[in-house]
């Protein structure tokens, strides 16, 4: 070892003579012993585990934000999302424990890994209640607009159309969303009520405050982790 020799994974500091070395001398069985005593100081490269586990896994936890600005009627596509962004942050979790040591204490990054991990399980309950909160405020509208507009049957026989021939029905799936318009457009005509359109919805409240409050809660996640690590590295 040479002073400030780099390997893979470590840099090691100069050598200090006058610090690092020392001689001791010892008593073993009535004889006298001189013990040689030397202080390597080792520091671990961050860099390349920056480039390689935090930035991608942070990433994947930041992509599932994306469900906040998708409608809350695509719960299929919205919880598909999330679903396969958590499946990549546990194949990056079992990568990260094949190729360090095997410890029987718990790891900086895993703790790391981890909570990324829970924030992506937070983002696909999120996703249950507003569609949840979504089928709820649209129904609730809907009655609203049922009792002050009441039905003109006159008009629906002009028509050639019958109530009951119409029944309230919600999608699950975008794909199906220009059907469903047309379908509540005459829905509409026959009983003369008025639908909220897209345009008429107000945003989604948990998603609203999911905008919010996700972001802010990982960004200072990640300042108090990376505030710790760096800490605790001196």
């Amino acid at each position: 070892m040479y002073p400030g020799q780099t390997t893979a994974n470590f840099h090691f500091s100069d050598f200090d003579h006058a610090k690092d070395y020392s001689n001791v001398s010892t008593v073993y069985l009535k004889k006298k012993y001189v013990e040689h005593e030397y202080a390597i100081h080792m520091q671990r490269k961050f860099g390349i585990y920056l480039l390689t586990i935090y930035l991608p896994n942070s990433s994947l936890s930041m992509l599932a934000w994306i469900n906040f600005w998708i409608d809350p009627k695509c719960t299929p596509e919205r919880a598909g999302l999330t679903i396969t962004l958590a499946l990549a942050q546990i194949v990056l979790i079992t990568g990260v424990e094949q190729n360090f040591p095997s410890v029987s204490d718990f790891k900086m990054v895993d703790v790391y890994l981890i909570v990324n991990f829970l924030f992506n399980l937070a983002c696909l309950i999120e996703t249950v209640l507003a569609s949840v909160v979504s089928k709820k405020t649209l129904r609730t509208r809907n009655l609203k607009g049922t009792e002050t507009n009441r039905p003109n049957y006159e008009h629906s026989s002009m028509i050639g159309l019958s109530t009951n021939h119409f029944h309230r029905e919600e999608t699950s799936s975008c794909k199906r969303k220009h059907k469903s318009a047309i379908y509540e457009e005459f829905r509409a005509a026959a009983t003369g009520t008025k639908t909220l359109t897209d345009d008429e919805e107000t945003t989604n409240p948990v998603d609203f405050w999911s905008r919010l409050g996700f972001p802010f809660a990982f960004f200072l996640w990640n300042i108090v982790f990376f505030a710790l690590t760096m800490h605790f590295a001196k």
